[in-house]
C-alpha cells in the first residue's frame, strides 16, 4: 500500500498551501509514504523539508530516521 501526502493542506492561519495533507496518516508497516511538495510562483521563496521528530513539538531529526534532504521550492520523496 501507499500513502500519498502533500502540501496542499490548510492553515487556520495562512491559509492554502500552508500545511500537509492529509494532517494525520495511519501507516502500516511496510508502506510506501510518498512526500509531494510544491508551491506556487508568488510563493517561490518557500522552500520544503520533510524529516521525522520524535513528536509534533520537536524540530530535531531522529537520528536514522527519514529525511528528504535539502530543502527545495518543488519535489516527491519515497520513504
Amino acid at each position: 500500500p501507499q500513502v500519498t501526502i502533500t502540501s496542499n493542506g490548510v492553515d487556520p492561519v495562512n491559509g492554502a498551501g500552508f500545511a500537509w495533507s492529509p494532517q494525520y496518516a495511519t501507516v502500516q508497516v511496510g508502506a510506501v509514504v510518498q512526500w509531494q511538495w510544491g508551491s506556487s510562483t508568488l510563493l517561490s521563496s518557500i522552500t520544503y523539508k520533510v524529516q521525522q521528530v520524535s513528536n509534533g513539538y520537536s524540530a530535531t531529526p531522529l537520528m536514522n530516521g527519514f529525511n528528504s534532504g535539502n530543502a527545495s521550492a518543488s519535489g516527491k520523496k519515497n520513504e
